[in-house]
């Protein structure tokens, strides 16, 4: 009864909290168990708790009880910065305050001593949450429209939005066998559902006074916008071998993961980009109109004007999803080996183990090479059809609304260290890096929104008593990187599409910093 309550609790907590983290192109980004909440993935050569079932099932086959484990970054605060993110001296900004558990394990094994060296394990895990929420509006006098046809400044409007929310949890079976003393092995099958969206907007408007020939015959308001979305919802199944060795001064581990396998994909897409009389061209009023004589004639050649700018207003448009068209959606990860190793001092502590240990892991995924995350079905999407902006007759749903992505080759490493105090505590401190496998834009729609690197440190300690395992941190990281803006609206242009020149990077910032806990409770001991 005890451990039914423990897990409806743990159970209760998963379901009724978000933890969201600006990552959506890292494999290294959250941390599970009582160590490795504070080492993260450095335990990979040693690590003789239940997150064995995720870091290497080759350990866990020395896990000699029963138990459940939970473990959760209990808060968190995210801040990220995009220096010029919205154009020069335009910053973006997201900040977020937020809470998620992030593993629960358990672990049996057969009463029957004839089969104690097979063991058996489960595990659910948030291996990726993450959130941008960031807006910028200028409002202002602009230069924007050229002299020749309007000048001086006009009222100039520009609003830009960004939404980006990616959700995935892992399930895993997991059966390791104990070889002997020093060698164990383990297989783990895991499910992956991974839901993704990203909701992105640009929306631009100029006003020209009513007192200008611009304004008066041509039109009094310019305008561009680009409003785009798009979610994907996946499942996937991809497993992991690994191999653990231990001895009295050495742990040493290594692991063979498997690209996914596609079993269920879901996609809906939505664009719709309008280009309202926006003089891409750049038509000279003054030159249709400057052989008027009189106002009869200047109404006449503004009108010519009007009639050849009108082919500078439509729109691009298209909805589809995978279940009313033929659009095609899939998504794909890569394979990667990782492995470990534990230095252990001679010293013991009163509890036999090891004073000191010092950790080092690493892990290399493989590239993945391009392909769509989203194929859309091949249809027209200028409206009215018989407009083309200089726009080739083949610009399809495909270069409109099409995701494709590719990945490169990341490979992270990690360090931790552990010092013994007493039988019950310990010290636990770590780093690690976490490097982004972003390879390139492809597409004009993408879901990834992030691109730079992080490292993580973090500083806590274990605490044991009887049957009872916690942990808990300091979790802090950095991210840097340099990109192309989101959207420029400093200095807008007509011929820009009322922005301005991308002549410049923006400088990414991402800090965050938060609490971690580990518990598990051992059963039958």
């Amino acid at each position: 009864m005890k451990h039914k309550k423990i897990l409806t609790t743990v159970f209760l907590i998963i379901t009724t909290l978000q933890f969201l983290k600006a990552q959506d192109t890292h494999y290294w980004t959250s941390q599970f168990g009582t160590r490795g909440s504070v080492l993260g993935n450095a335990v990979m050569g040693g690590v003789y708790d239940l997150s064995a079932i995720y870091y290497n099932p080759g350990c866990f086959a020395k896990v000699d009880s029963s138990a459940i484990s939970v473990s959760a970054n209990v808060y968190q605060y995210d801040m990220l910065n995009m220096k010029d993110g919205a154009g020069l001296g335009l910053n973006l900004k997201s900040n977020q305050f937020t809470a998620l558990p992030s593993m629960l394990a358990g672990s049996f094994q057969f009463k029957n001593p004839k089969y104690k060296r097979h063991h058996f394990g489960y595990i659910l895990i948030a291996t990726a949450q993450t959130s941008i929420n960031t807006n910028f509006r200028k409002d202002d006098m602009e230069d924007v429209i050229p002299d020749f046809n309007n000048p001086g400044k006009e009222e100039y409007i520009g609003q830009f939005a960004l939404k980006s929310i990616l959700s995935e949890q892992w399930a895993g079976s997991t059966y390791a066998y104990d070889i002997n003393a020093h060698w164990g092995f383990g297989f783990t099958m895991f499910a992956a559902y991974r839901d993704q969206s990203v909701e992105k907007s640009f929306v631009s408007r100029v006003s020209l006074p009513y007192t200008s020939d611009y304004g008066l015959f041509v039109t009094p308001m310019v305008s561009y916008s680009d409003v785009q979305s798009a979610s994907l919802s996946s499942i996937r199944g991809c497993s992991k071998l690994g191999l653990s060795y231990t001895s009295n001064q050495l742990d040493a581990g290594l692991t063979f993961n498997t690209p996914s396998v596609s079993i269920y994909n879901d996609a809906v897409v939505q664009r719709d980009e309008l280009y309202g009389y926006i003089n891409t061209d750049s038509l000279n009023f003054t030159e249709y109109t400057s052989g008027a004589q009189d106002y009869e004639t200047f109404v006449y050649l503004a009108d010519s004007f009007r009639f050849d700018i009108s082919n500078y207003n439509f729109v691009i448009n298209d909805r589809q999803s995978s279940g009313t068209t033929k659009m095609k959606a899939a998504y794909k990860t890569p394979f990667s080996v990782s492995g470990g190793i534990v230095l252990k001092s001679s010293k013991k502590g009163k509890d036999d183990d090891a004073k000191k240990k010092w950790f080092f892991s690493f892990e290399y995924f493989g590239a993945v090479s391009q392909y769509f995350i989203v194929q859309p079905e091949v249809r027209p999407v200028i409206r009215p059809v018989s407009a083309s902006f200089n726009l080739e007759n083949t610009f399809t749903s495909t270069d409109f609304i099409g995701i494709m992505e590719s990945r490169r080759s990341v490979l992270n490493v990690a360090f931790g260290y552990e010092r013994y105090i007493n039988e019950k505590l310990r010290l636990l401190m770590s780093f690690r890096t976490n490097n982004s496998y972003y390879d390139a834009q492809l597409s004009e729609m993408e879901l990834s929104q992030t691109f730079w690197n992080i490292w993580h440190f973090s500083l806590g300690g274990l605490y044991k008593k009887n049957n009872t395992i916690i942990s808990a941190g300091i979790n802090y990281f950095d991210g840097y990187g340099t990109s192309n803006p989101y959207i420029v609206m400093s200095n807008p242009t007509e011929a820009g599409l009322l922005q301005g020149n991308q002549d410049f990077y923006s400088n990414i910032v991402m800090r965050s910093i938060g609490v971690t806990v580990g518990f598990t409770q051992l059963i039958g001991r």
